[in-house]
């Protein structure tokens, strides 16, 4: 549910004193303070989730290869083998299977957080317009109270119009930057959801049977899951880029 939103102030042309120099310096601090002090999303803190989930599908996907060193070894590459990476990639997925319930836990966690967040950035972006909006008639207000003198005070409050149109263009970059980020928090969301819900019970089942693992069919049942769920964790890593 979308948190409620304050009501910006509307213009206020009996601020502007024309004996007063500040009046027009500071045309809009009342509106603009108030911007600031609602901001309540950040989108860092967004992306932030996104790579931890994204860490953590890579860590669920390695796990899933502890029963596949050839994998493991083919994937590593020739060099990779020179160099030992394969002895070390399977240990790592060795010991991260053994913590597979805790992975999934933890990975779940970082998905409702994250759910949360995108709603947040919705929120933010509905505030930004809305901010954005309550700027422009500020500034219409101002250009109307400025007439055509030509002196200190009007010089002071056109510089004001021009910060407050500036205001205005960063708060509608923040919209489309909120877009952006709902957009890549929903297909992460997706994914992780396909793996979670469908990919990983699959690959459970195909695996249950340590006797039916040995059956070649069941075996490539099992290979076709995996890399799927590799391809799924592949794409939500490069998305972020």
């Amino acid at each position: 549910m979308s948190a409620s939103r304050p009501s910006l102030p509307a213009p206020d042309g009996q601020a502007l004193d024309r004996s007063d120099l500040l009046s027009a310096s500071g045309f809009g601090a009342a509106l603009l303070s108030m911007i600031e002090a609602s901001t309540v999303a950040t989108l860092d803190a967004t992306a932030e989730t996104m790579a931890a989930l994204v860490e953590q599908m890579q860590q669920i996907a390695l796990a899933l290869q502890a029963r596949d060193p050839v994998g493991i070894r083919r994937r590593t590459g020739l060099f990779g083998r020179l160099l030992g990476r394969d002895m070390e990639a399977q240990l790592q997925a060795e010991q991260l299977a053994g913590q597979l319930g805790v992975l999934l836990v933890r990975a779940d966690a970082l998905a409702t957080h994250l759910q949360a967040m995108a709603i947040g950035a919705e929120d933010l972006a509905a505030q930004a317009t809305d901010s954005a909006l309550a700027i422009d008639d500020w500034v219409a207000a101002g250009s109307q109270a400025q007439g055509s003198a030509d002196d200190a005070w009007c010089a002071a409050l056109s510089r004001r119009l021009d910060h407050l149109r500036r205001m205005a263009s960063v708060q509608r970059m923040q919209v489309a930057q909120s877009r952006i980020v709902q957009a890549q928090t929903h297909e992460l969301l997706e994914r992780y959801r396909r793996i979670r819900d469908i990919l990983l019970p699959a690959w459970r089942q195909q695996a249950v049977s340590e006797a039916a693992a040995q059956l070649p069919a069941t075996l490539q049942d099992m290979q076709r899951t995996q890399d799927e769920i590799t391809t799924e964790v592949a794409a939500m890593q490069a998305r972020l880029r």
